[in-house]
Order: C-alpha cells, then sequence, then structure tokens
C-alpha cells in the first residue's frame, strides 16, 4: 500500500507483485560433440535427452552471433569443410553458462576400387567365385553389390564369395572410407561368365566284327571335345568326333566304354555316360 512521507499510510489496497524464479538450465550435451560427415553432404547435431521447456539454439559462433535454428535437432546445410557449431540452452530469459561446441570433421569422398579381380570369370552353373579387391587401401573397406547404384549390398569386405551361380552376372564394387562410411561417387564392375554343365552324351553299339566295334554317341551342343574310358573313369582319351573303333579285338571279345562331353571351360564337363558294352562277333 502507499505511505506518504509523513507515514500516513493511504486508504488503498496493498499491491502484490509476483517474482517467477526461473532455474538456470545446464549446458547443452549433445549425442556427439564430433561428427564425421562426407563433404557435400549435411551433418545432423542432436541433442541427447533434451529437457521439457528448455529451448536449444544453434549458433556458429561460441557467443553472440545470429541463431541458425532451434529444436532437439539441427540439420547443417550441405558441408565441404570442417565447421564448428556451437548450442545454446535456454529457458524463459534463462540461459545456459556456454554454448556447447560440436566439431563436424568433413571427409573427403574415396575413389572407386581400381583392380579388381574373379577367382575365375569363367564359372558353371552352381558354382561360386570369390571377388577380390587387390592392394586395398587400408582406411578403406569395400562394398558389394549387384547393381551400378543404390540397391542393398551384398557384403562389406575387401574379398567376397558369391552366392551359388545361375546366370552370368555383373557385381559393383565401391570403396567405403572406414572413419565416416563415405562411399565413393562410383562403383567399378566385374562381370562373371556363368557357363551351362553339358548334357550328358548317349552312347550306343553302331557296328561289330569279329575284330572291331565301333561305338557312337549323339553331339552334345556347346561340347568342344570328348573323352572317352575304357576302365570305368580310372583313365580317359580325347577323341574329337562323335565316335570310337575298338580294333583288334579277339572274337567274343567285350569293351565297356564311357563318353563325357568336354567345354570351353573344365567345369563344364558333362557327367559320365551310361556304360555301353558291346561285343565282337
Amino acid at each position: 500500500r502507499a505511505v506518504g512521507t509523513t507515514g500516513c499510510t493511504g486508504a488503498s489496497e496493498r499491491t502484490k507483485v509476483t517474482v517467477t524464479v526461473t532455474t538456470k538450465p545446464g549446458n547443452a550435451t549433445v549425442a556427439s560433440t564430433t561428427i564425421n560427415n562426407c563433404t557435400g553432404s549435411t551433418a545432423t547435431i542432436t541433442i541427447a535427452n533434451p529437457v521439457a521447456g528448455v529451448t536449444y539454439t544453434y549458433y556458429s559462433t561460441a557467443a553472440g552471433g545470429t541463431a541458425l535454428g532451434t529444436g532437439n535437432s539441427f540439420t547443417t546445410p550441405v558441408l565441404t569443410t570442417n565447421t564448428t557449431y556451437y548450442v545454446a540452452a535456454s529457458s524463459g530469459n534463462c540461459i545456459s553458462d556456454s554454448r556447447t561446441q560440436v566439431n563436424v570433421v568433413v571427409n573427403a569422398i574415396p575413389t572407386a576400387p581400381t583392380s579388381v579381380t574373379a577367382s575365375n570369370n569363367q564359372s558353371c552353373v552352381g558354382n561360386t567365385v570369390v571377388l577380390t579387391v587387390n592392394n586395398p587401401d587400408a582406411n578403406l573397406n569395400s562394398r558389394w553389390y549387384t547393381v551400378a547404384t543404390g540397391g542393398t549390398a551384398l557384403f562389406e569386405g575387401n574379398s567376397y564369395t558369391t552366392q551359388a551361380l545361375t546366370a552370368t552376372t555383373t557385381y559393383y564394387v565401391e570403396s567405403v572410407s572406414k572413419s565416416a562410411g563415405c562411399p565413393s561417387s562410383s562403383r567399378t564392375s566385374l562381370t562373371v561368365t556363368v557357363n551351362p554343365i553339358l548334357a550328358t552324351p548317349v552312347v550306343t553299339v553302331q557296328t561289330v566284327t569279329n575284330s572291331s566295334i565301333l561305338f557312337a554317341w549323339n553331339a552334345v551342343a556347346g561340347a568342344t571335345g570328348y573323352e572317352i574310358s575304357t576302365n570305368g573313369g580310372t583313365n580317359w582319351n580325347v577323341v574329337a568326333s562323335t565316335s570310337h573303333l575298338a580294333a583288334g579285338l579277339q572274337p567274343a571279345q567285350s569293351v565297356t566304354i564311357v563318353v563325357r562331353a568336354k567345354g570351353q571351360v573344365a567345369c563344364q564337363t558333362s557327367a559320365n555316360s551310361t556304360p555301353t558294352t558291346g561285343t565282337t562277333e
């Protein structure tokens, strides 16, 4: 209430004045004070365990300056150099004692692997192949795909063993920095040609005499030659045609042969034919 200079009080009531005391917030706690980022990308600063009622404001200076944004997280613009940000916590007019520093480290984009080889560029249906990045950089890892861009990684490592192959397949590998996970802007391709297993020859006895037996079989598509065995597959002899003459035999002598087709690569070799027996007259 009002009191005069002579000590006289006025007739008015006393006026109530409320003083609200707000607790000063502590310094902001961020999920990480150092963020590894890739050049040409944005980074996100995140508050760890944000406090209800506290506003988090982001700056590019340790004191003063213009606010860049507010909230429990802040996404930077695209960065090409190392950049430092600062986060202040405030509640009402009360501001934290200092701003929390966050360092965004911008990492260079690595180049794609320059030398990639397969354990076998010419393979066959059902086989696996080991793909290898030669002379890998110790600071990089390799990530494998079946597409030139995007897609889901098959494996991460400098050597990758494929699944059993059923068709000719092109694989792609990119470099990835171990420190920041930055992928190369392109991928290196490598094609593994998958060849079919050749069909099994069907052998028949064509003619017999008292001293010879002529065996023959169908031409197998894709075959470059054939091998025959007269001892159950222990030893094999190469033949270029689709027949075999067993000559110099005795009357009533029997010969049994097994034939297999050969392709351009060893894994194309067909299964052994059913043993076929011929007997001289």
